[in-house]
């Protein structure tokens, strides 16, 4: 995994992917598993370590401003007259914050909420102890001043964290719903309860859009697929790194271009399944809908080259060998179409 993360930051040295987007960014930089299905289905969270997960999320500029914060932190010293006590007062959080900075060289802490908490009242101590030797008088307006502005920052803090933890419990009902009664009005109801107390989350908006596309498969009422190709735009223009959000709309967008022979919404699919596999280039499923969509507009041998990538990917792909034998029969390769369905039932009966 710090292999991936180091080209990610040779990628993009200067800012990085930006922050919290290892795990989006992380599928272009996969690597392959020893055995098993999903030999590119490690989907790691984190870096394994936070050095390396800074510098692949912000690259050159957050490493300068931590070397910074770690210089500043073995500059500070007690103040001038302090005591013994004030000086184990000031040692004792410096010390702790010097082992959180060596811990994160092996796991990915620093970004746990719990951490920076514990960092922060780690850094206040050291800090109040630093000035125990010249103490500061503050005067009473300014104490309420201050008093006010940390007030109103934390109710901030409190709605926005809220309305998240609201928008997380409808969207879990919208979940549960849609596993007993998919077409149901109550999975709507939740998910857009979901993206109204929390509109910049992109997966809420791109969950309506699936389940929108559901309903025209199973209603064929076109109002339902322009609806999901919207939620799915609104979805990309949030996460810019997703590459199944693109996938959805792609396949949104072919529904769409064969409904009415749009050959504007098929241009845009296959953009879009481009973009997908260039965010994910080792998901072969993506691969197989993409080769499905090169097939029905007869482009045969741009859908063959993309279902043997898939089939490299994923040795043990049924669908994939079963794609291939229907390619080939459709293009009278009779002997290869069986030898293909040969391969796709022997994996299917191990």
């Amino acid at each position: 995994v710090w292999k991936s993360a180091i080209g990610m930051f040779a990628d993009k040295p200067l800012f990085g992917f930006g922050l919290n987007t290892f795990a989006q960014a992380f599928p272009a930089y996969a690597f392959p598993r020893s055995s098993g299905i999903g030999f590119y289905g490690f989907a790691p969270e984190t870096a394994g370590g936070d050095y390396f997960q800074i510098a692949a999320e912000t690259g050159i500029v957050g490493l300068i401003l931590l070397a910074w914060l770690y210089a500043a932190l073995m500059r500070a010293r007690p103040a001038e007259g302090a005591g013994v006590k004030e000086s184990g007062a000031f040692a004792a959080p410096s010390c702790a914050l010097q082992s959180l900075l060596v811990y994160a060289w092996f796991e990915s802490a620093l970004f746990e909420p719990f951490v920076m908490v514990l960092a922060a009242v780690l850094a206040g101590l050291g800090a109040v102890s630093a000035r125990c030797g010249d103490p500061v008088k503050i005067s009473w307006k300014r104490r309420r001043t201050a008093f006010v502005l940390a007030a109103a920052g934390l109710a901030a803090i409190l709605s926005v964290a809220l309305c998240d933890v609201f928008a997380e419990f409808y969207f879990r009902k919208a979940a549960e719903a849609s596993e007993h009664a998919p077409f149901s009005r109550s999975v709507k109801r939740g998910l857009s309860a979901a993206i109204t107390l929390n509109p910049m989350k992109a997966e809420y908006r791109a969950r309506l859009g699936i389940h929108d596309i559901n309903l025209y498969l199973n209603t064929n009422n076109p109002a339902f697929l322009e609806k999901g190709r919207k939620s799915l735009e609104a979805a990309m223009s949030r996460d810019l790194l997703n590459g199944l959000y693109r996938r959805h709309a792609a396949q949104a967008y072919s529904l769409a271009g064969f409904r009415g022979t749009d050959l504007d919404s098929l241009n845009r699919s296959l953009a879009l399944y481009n973009e997908a596999l260039r965010l994910y280039p080792f998901n072969p499923f993506i691969r197989l809908e993409y080769a499905d969509l090169l097939a029905r507009l007869d482009k045969n041998t741009d859908a063959e080259r993309v279902l043997k990538q898939a089939i490299r990917l994923e040795p043990n792909l049924a669908p994939g060998f079963f794609r291939l034998a229907k390619l080939y029969a459709k293009t009278n390769r009779r002997d290869e179409a069986v030898t293909n369905l040969a391969m796709a039932v022997n994996i299917k009966t191990r």
